[in-house]
């Protein structure tokens, strides 16, 4: 899978979480999503690992700051997967 595909895959994930549908760009920083909280990360973060068939490191869901630092994370940890 492409960079490109889990970042697509990660922001449709982000609008089922919102109950919104937007644009959303790598640098954007999750806490300045419109409607982000605590819950909203976790339900994420669930839906992402759900999604792609992995877990997330809990040292590694501190690092992230932005859609692309989801995105890239997920994308370390499907490489490492095969």
């Amino acid at each position: 899978m492409s960079e490109s595909e889990i970042f697509n895959k990660i922001c449709l994930l982000l609008d089922r979480s919102l109950k919104c549908h937007r644009e959303y760009v790598a640098e954007e920083r999750l806490t300045d999503i419109p409607g982000w909280s605590s819950i909203i990360y976790i339900f994420t973060i669930t839906a992402v690992e759900e999604e792609f068939h992995i877990s997330l490191p809990i040292d590694n869901l501190f690092e992230i700051s932005t859609v692309g630092d989801l995105s890239e994370l997920v994308s370390k940890e499907l490489s490492q997967k095969k």
